[in-house]
């Protein structure tokens, strides 16, 4: 999958936590949830790569993946209140 790939599929979780905190509409938590969990059972599997500006797994560059981790980390912080005790065991850390 393309960086930019990844880049439009990130952004999506994080309007879609952020939409959840608002409305409290489970569609936004689903779609959020179930991103977030994927991406954090995934992660490692993804070969770094880059030569030049650091390298990154999911990122062109180890710029773009510290970008998309603070936006995975907000939508993270978003949904907390609303993750499960076992949607947590797949996350580095705990709400």
């Amino acid at each position: 999958m393309a960086a930019a790939v990844h880049d439009e599929i990130i952004a999506a979780i994080h309007s879609a936590a952020i939409l959840h905190q608002i409305t409290g509409e489970a569609a936004y938590l689903d779609y959020a949830r179930g991103k977030l969990l994927w991406y954090a059972g995934h992660y490692e599997q993804y070969p770094p790569h880059g030569k030049h500006a650091g390298k990154g797994r999911i990122g062109a560059q180890s710029l773009d993946e510290a970008t998309q981790t603070v936006e995975l980390t907000e939508a993270y912080w978003d949904l907390c209140p609303a993750l499960s005790e076992d949607d947590g065991q797949g996350l580095p850390i705990s709400c």
